[in-house]
């Protein structure tokens, strides 16, 4: 049943039968005697609401708003923002806008051109609008004709290789006799390039009907008829332009059969520069007509003698198109009267690169009841073509506008398929351009689509032959508990508003959005997004296809359930978000956040805001762009990790051991109770490592070490690339890299490595060993509990350092090494000797027993305190002891004797000693 609306706010009611409801203009609304939860809502294949319920299967025409039995209301989009919907192009729509034109642009937009009635003040005037790759229009409308006197109308468009654009018209009375054609070029910023241009030099009688072409060259080539100027009713000319703009020679006739009228004439740019030029030609009596072609190449010259396309003769064949395909040869359509001359049919010839046609005429369209006229063509990135038309009452109401595809080989793709969405009145003229992306873009001319005028509308196509809209179609309900179901494959926009609703989507990629209150959301098929506000909504999303991405928009605390990749925190609040088992994508808001991507690979941003991150998974990705001095930043890891740019903190979780690693900034890194390596990179870095046998690396003086465990059983070390001085709790220490660092122990017994530089390693307090590695080192012995080990001391190249303030003082307690002795037997040393080195081996082990008797008494007797350094050693070891007199006697007994070092090596000089104040 039809239920008709009135041009003001309806409100209708629905019936028990499948009804087809126009709501005509303003706000209408249906009432359904159906419960919200058994209405289920679609888009059919133009776009146009199809809802379902216990009342049957109504189809929406112009229906704003859907109210149910208990009175809750679904607001539906306007048909013009629906994903598949037909596409209203002129903004100024009193009177009438008619004869458009569109051409594909080089950005891969296009643009359409029309006439329009009085808009200019005075009769016709041409206008304009431009379309982004998008197919969102590029400003607003405008018009094209500098000269508005009298009328100018049937404009055609060509995009031109610079980007830009070339609209021709027919401009009357402008010329000084009846019509002209004048022409504006246009840059691809879309400014006019130069002012509006006569393009017929003939200016007696009538010139009109222009057809234009973009030619390899970047210029232009114009066609048209002018009447009585080849000496016989109307005859085809055409000029051609440069990509300078300036004509190239002067207007030429096209057609060589001058007798009767020779118009309609349609031009194409062939891929090899040429062009072809195809018209109708009239015979005297004007009782029959034939389809002519002329071929030329790219140097302008003619291509052989012009030719009849029709097979066919001896009727009217009218109203010509030509366009270029793929292969370099190009096809031509007319229409032609049937047998009985009651109707129409359009046909269509193929021609090859070389100009032989390929097979005979065929005819385009399936339907042949009454009339199809007005084709329209144009070829197709895959080699195809495509071919519009309309026809009389094949929908129902006037005339339709259909099409047909076909493929490189010329055979039709499917059936023929209605374009327009609206059908009451005529939709009619159609025309249509090839897209970059291998789609097209028709335009037509329909009638009381705007109340009584006519307007200018057009319809978009993908390379897959699929409707495609500049929106999304969308159903918002309101303050009640929506029940808002969608089915079909187009995208939706599902918005529940106030109440605890239902939401569930299609097949496409939908957005749901339960506004204010605990709602369920179920997304299906595609790339679905979901909007949540409360941390009781529900999202449902059963589809495991690994080829989706379904995501999340939250403003609360969120966790991803089962099957959804993405979450974007939303809002300023501090909040947080954990991902699943999938590689999620996690987005931050501008607040401080907590990401945590969970199992899989996960990528993590964080934006403004002191973010912490929680890493699980090698391939997990963070990316901090915020450059904010003021901000913190912080990775919780539970493995191995190294901080990227904007990162500032890192912390070990778990267990396990691992290790961190810092970047270039101030960083703080934590480990976890386990072994660890720390590492903070460049900058001023403080490390803790906590519980376990950590590792810290330094680079920086001013970075801090800070370890807390105090467990015996522990050995925490520092590989250092800089000066460095043990600090609590810390075992061992390595020098690296290839400088002359020092390093310093602690009161630990500590184990000290230099690198292949001059260290100088000392101790401390504590039982140490010091291994110099390379280079000529220096080893400190102070006073340490039971003497520090050397592990490499090279005589001759490495310096033992004896400081004597740690010492409390050797000899005269001066910085000065004086009356050091070299002995070969005990004893026979003065007692102003500070230092004496004995060359006669120990046997055995060196023990302080040992080394009293090697050294033996000096010559004179010690006064109590007196201290003196002595080495003695057993052919493998030399031990260093610092004698201590603790009586008025001579000898040096083994209770006045500290070991100070012992060295892995035998024998020192005198020269490897020096003290220090």
């Amino acid at each position: 049943m039809q239920i008709t609306g009135t041009p003001s706010a309806d409100s209708l009611i629905g019936t028990a039968e499948d009804d087809t409801v126009l709501g005509g203009l303003g706000t209408d609304s249906l009432s359904l005697n159906a419960n919200p939860a058994a209405i289920r809502l679609s888009l059919n294949a133009f776009g146009q609401w199809v809802v379902e319920s216990t009342q049957g299967r109504d189809l929406l025409l112009g229906v704003e708003r859907l109210v149910m039995a208990d009175q809750s209301q679904l607001s539906l989009a306007q048909r013009l923002v629906a994903g598949m919907a037909e596409q209203h192009v002129n903004h100024t729509t009193s009177d009438y806008q008619l004869n458009q034109s569109v051409a594909a642009l080089a950005d891969g937009g296009w643009l359409v051109t029309w006439q329009s009635y009085t808009q200019d003040g005075s009769g016709y005037g041409v206008y304009q609008q431009r379309y982004g790759a998008d197919g969102k229009a590029v400003g607003g409308e405008a018009r094209v004709n500098t000269t508005t006197a009298s009328s100018q109308d049937t404009p055609v468009v060509t995009g031109l290789a610079d980007g830009g654009w070339l609209v021709c018209w027919t401009s009357y009375d402008q010329d000084g006799s009846a019509t002209g054609l004048y022409q504006q070029r246009y840059n691809r910023a879309g400014e006019t390039a130069g002012a509006e241009q006569q393009v017929n030099s003939q200016v007696e009688d009538y010139q009109l009907n222009a057809s234009v072409t973009s030619l390899n060259d970047g210029g232009w080539l114009v066609c048209w008829e002018s009447y009585a100027q080849d000496g016989s009713g109307y005859g085809v000319y055409q000029q051609r332009y440069g990509a300078d703009g300036l004509a190239s020679g002067e207007e030429s006739r096209v057609n060589t059969l001058t007798t009767g009228s020779q118009n309609t004439a349609s031009v194409t740019a062939l891929t090899d520069g040429g062009w072809l030029v195809s018209w109708m030609a009239y015979s005297e009596d004007g009782l029959q007509s034939d389809i002519l072609q002329q071929h030329y190449a790219s140097t302008g010259l003619p291509v052989g003698t012009e030719t009849t396309v029709n097979s066919s003769s001896g009727t009217l064949q009218e109203s010509p198109r030509t366009t270029a395909l793929l292969d370099g040869g190009w096809l031509v359509t007319w229409q032609a009267p049937q047998a009985d001359g009651n109707a129409t049919d359009i046909y269509q010839q193929r021609y090859a690169a070389n100009g032989n046609p390929a097979a005979g005429e065929t005819r385009v369209n399936s339907t042949v009841a009454d009339y199809q006229l007005n084709a329209s063509t144009c070829g197709l990135a895959d080699g195809g073509w495509l071919v519009c038309w309309e026809s009389y009452n094949q929908d129902g109401s006037g005339y339709g506008v259909y099409q047909q595809r076909y493929n490189a080989q010329g055979i039709a793709q499917g059936g023929e398929v209605r374009v327009n969405s609206f059908t009451s009145g005529s939709q009619g003229t159609p025309s249509v351009a090839a897209l970059p992306d291998g789609g097209w873009v028709i335009s037509w001319t329909s009638y009381e689509q705007e109340d009584t005028s006519s307007g200018i509308y057009q319809q978009r196509y993908s390379a897959a032959g699929a409707p495609v809209g500049t929106g999304t179609p969308t159903l918002t309900g309101d303050q009640h508990d929506n029940w808002l179901q969608f089915s079909g494959l187009q995208s939706i926009e599902l918005e529940g508003a106030g109440g605890n609703d239902h939401l569930e989507g299609g097949s496409g990629n939908d957005r749901l959005n339960g506004g204010t209150g605990t709602d369920t959301l179920t997304g299906g098929l595609g790339n679905d997004t979901y909007v949540i506000d409360s941390s009781g909504d529900r999202i449902i999303e059963s589809s495991t296809l690994t080829a989706e991405t379904d995501s999340v928009q939250s403003s609360v605390t969120w966790t991803l359930g089962a099957n959804l990749e993405r979450l974007t925190l939303t809002g300023s609040n501090a909040i947080n978000g954990t991902g699943n088992a999938l590689a999620n994508t996690l987005t931050g808001n501008t607040g401080n956040n907590i990401l945590n991507g969970g199992a899989g690979a996960d990528t993590l941003a964080g934006g403004l805001g002191n973010d912490l991150y929680v890493v699980d998974n090698s391939h997990d990705v963070i990316s901090e762009t915020s450059t904010l001095g003021s901000e913190v930043d912080g990775v919780l890891s539970l493995i191995s990790w190294t901080l990227g740019a904007n990162q500032e903190n890192l912390l070990l979780g778990g267990s396990t051991a691992i290790n961190g690693t810092g970047n270039g900034l101030t960083n703080a890194l934590t480990g976890n109770a386990a072994a660890n390596v720390l590492n903070g990179g460049a900058g001023a870095d403080t490390l803790t490592g906590g519980l376990g046998n950590d590792t810290y690396v330094v680079d920086n003086s001013g970075d801090v070490i800070s370890e807390t465990s105090t467990l015996g059983s522990e050995v925490d070390g520092v590989l250092s690339l800089v000066n460095w001085t043990l600090g609590a709790n810390l075992e061992n220490l390595l020098l690296v890299g290839s400088t002359a660092i020092n390093g310093m122990g602690n009161s630990l017994a500590n184990s000290l490595a230099g690198n292949a530089a001059a260290n100088t390693l000392n101790g401390g307090a504590g039982s140490d060993t010091l291994t110099g590695g390379g280079g000529a080192d220096r080893f400190v012995l102070d006073n340490s509990a039971t003497g520090d080990l050397i592990s490499d001391f090279l005589s001759g190249t490495d310096k033992l350092v004896l400081d004597n303030s740690g010492l409390g003082g050797i000899g005269d307690k001066d910085a000065l090494l004086e009356g050091a002795l070299l002995r070969s037997a005990a004893g026979g040393f003065s007692t102003s000797a500070e230092l004496v080195v004995f060359s006669s081996n120990i046997s055995g082990s060196i023990t302080a027993t040992a080394a009293s008797a090697n050294i033996g008494s000096a010559t004179s007797a010690y006064a109590i305190g007196d201290s003196r350094i002595f080495a003695v050693d057993n052919g493998s070891q030399t031990a260093v002891y610092q004698f201590k007199a603790v009586d008025t006697d001579a000898a040096v007994e083994s209770h006045e004797l500290k070991l100070l070092g012992t060295l892995n090596s035998a024998q020192t000089a005198i020269g490897d000693y020096l003290f220090q104040a």
